[in-house]
């Protein structure tokens, strides 16, 4: 199977993991773990972000600021301004995308702040109205607990491709997607430096990884039963974090 590469010039940062929905089957697995205050991306960390892009020349092509639900972090506003100043001064090509899923109050007066102050910023909203998503992937069945999959090489999947790398509080992904993985699974494998992000360093994450991603199959959940599904290896994380507080180093 042809290992899939991952886009180093598409980001989306999660820069929470607290979330007003908690929708059944969520790819950052909070429909099963609560996201943690300790988990925010601090300003600290973005000004570490924008300076190591300035510092290398990295010339992001698309970032993305997502969660969770991104607009209830309590420094939402200092990070949008700060990003976007990054990319007047320092990346004048750059896309900017805010993910939000439109449905608190609170969320839909940040919506209307960066249209408002920022109008050249893309809100992307999902406008969910509940928890139930009949289209989402059951991402709580971890390949490795197929039979299908044995002895598999796991190779990265679409998510890479198309969304690029993801970073939250713990560093550098191939995806959004592995990084909630890693944080979950108390992985401490997370790229803490631009000047590391490379291919190989990217890819040697898939078998941690992918091995426990439902995107990598891309099963869809039943339309009778979208509660979340859950297979061994996400139990025993469960029943793990009952008995131990996961945590992992950060960027």
């Amino acid at each position: 199977m042809k290992t899939l590469t991952p886009n180093i010039y598409k980001l989306e940062i999660d820069i929470t993991f607290k979330c007003t929905l908690k929708c059944f089957n969520c790819n950052r697995g909070l429909s099963i773990v609560d996201g943690r205050e300790e988990e925010n991306m601090s300003l600290t960390q973005f000004s570490k972000f924008i300076a190591q892009s300035i510092e290398n020349q990295h010339l992001w092509k698309q970032i993305r600021i997502m969660g969770g639900e991104p607009t209830i972090h309590p420094h939402f506003d200092e990070i949008v301004e700060r990003l976007y100043l990054y990319k007047t001064k320092f990346n004048r090509n750059l896309d900017l995308i805010v993910s939000t899923n439109g449905k608190s109050k609170h969320t839909k007066q940040k919506i209307e702040y960066i249209k408002n102050r920022f109008p050249d910023i893309l809100i992307e909203n999902t406008a969910k109205e509940n928890k139930y998503i009949d289209n989402f992937t059951l991402f709580h069945v971890a390949p490795k607990d197929l039979d299908m999959y044995d002895n598999h090489t796991y190779a990265g999947c679409w998510a890479t491709m198309k969304n690029g790398l993801g970073l939250n509080f713990s560093g550098f992904y191939p995806c959004s997607v592995g990084g909630s993985i890693a944080r979950l699974f108390n992985y401490d494998i997370g790229i803490k430096n631009i000047n590391e992000i490379n291919i190989n360093n990217l890819v040697r994450m898939y078998e941690q990884l992918c091995s426990l991603c439902g995107m990598y199959h891309n099963i869809k959940v039943d339309p009778d039963r979208i509660e979340s599904v859950i297979s061994p290896s996400w139990e025993k994380l469960i029943e793990l974090l009952k008995k131990d507080k996961l945590v992992i180093n950060r960027f």
